[in-house]
């Protein structure tokens, strides 16, 4: 029975100490806390700008700037670096924060990036380079990325060969659906969800028509079908006409995942999509 009581006593003294020392090592820890930097204000200039996330996807975040600079290669890439505090909580930047971009230049629509090498120390891998595709790389002005370190050509980035093929069919977040890679579809998808913007790389069926497979992606279930019941599309002359037929109207986020998803994987004159017969977009990309 003595022993007992001694047992329990001891116990009792061991779960108090414990207790004492959880809140004293919260009060320990509080006091190295960072102080949290306001990184998800939604004062000034929005500015897309592809990071990483905590799942280590690559994504659309907008990020909030005093001004959108006349040089606004040098201002993503500080915001990928020495500015990255500024992108939303959550997010992350794949490229090394110490790396510097030296300088730069654009010719034939290719744009040569001259960077400090810190880059090469930099280990994420594949991501790091669909980083830089995705924010750098717009069809319009710049088809193509070309990277330097120290004025010397990079041709591999971590075992990944590169020259000459930093462009948007490089891919991003790639995901398999077929094990055939060799005869596969290669299609993006560009998804808009509450404010993000997911690009992924899908490796499908080549027996897939890539418009309705674009088409499934990216409508709302009860919109999208495969037999062509709900919707039914024309390619004719360069311009891509959608029609809905059971439907009024389309959420605004649809109709630009469909765009984007589009235009990333085709290159239109024009598209166009109605719904029961009223036109609800009319985009011409023919310069003036």
């Amino acid at each position: 029975m003595k022993k007992k009581k001694i047992l329990l006593f001891v116990l009792l003294i061991l779960g108090v100490l414990a207790i004492c020392w959880v809140i004293a090592g919260d009060k320990i820890l509080g006091l190295f806390k960072p102080i949290p930097i306001d990184n998800n204000q939604e004062e000034g200039e929005p500015l897309l700008i592809y990071a990483q996330n905590s799942r280590n996807k690559l994504v659309g975040v907008t990020v909030y700037v005093d001004e959108i600079s006349e040089d606004l290669i040098q201002q993503k890439f500080d915001l990928l670096t020495k500015n990255a505090a500024l992108l939303p909580e959550g997010y992350y930047s794949p490229i090394g924060l110490s790396t510097t971009l030296i300088d730069y230049e654009i010719k034939d629509g290719a744009l040569t990036l001259n960077l400090s090498d810190d880059f090469m120390r930099s280990n994420e891998g594949r991501i790091t380079l669909e980083c830089l595709v995705m924010n750098f790389v717009n069809d319009e002005d710049v088809s193509l990325l070309n990277l330097k370190v120290e004025d010397e050509p990079v041709y591999f980035y971590n075992d990944i060969p590169i020259h000459k093929r930093l462009k948007r069919s490089f891919g991003v977040n790639l995901t398999l659906e077929t094990l055939h890679l060799d005869e596969a579809n290669v299609t993006t998808i560009i998804q808009e969800e509450n404010g993000i913007v997911t690009p992924v790389t899908y490796f499908h069926n080549n027996t897939d028509d890539v418009y309705v497979y674009i088409l499934n992606k990216t409508l709302p279930l009860e919109v999208s079908s495969h037999d062509g019941v709900n919707y039914n599309y024309t390619v004719e002359d360069n311009i891509l006409t959608i029609n809905f037929l059971t439907v009024t109207e389309l959420d605004e986020v649809v109709i630009r995942n469909i765009v984007n998803s589009m235009n990333v994987n085709f290159e239109f004159d024009q598209i166009t999509i109605t719904a029961s017969s009223n036109v609800i977009y009319n985009e011409s990309y023919l310069d003036a």
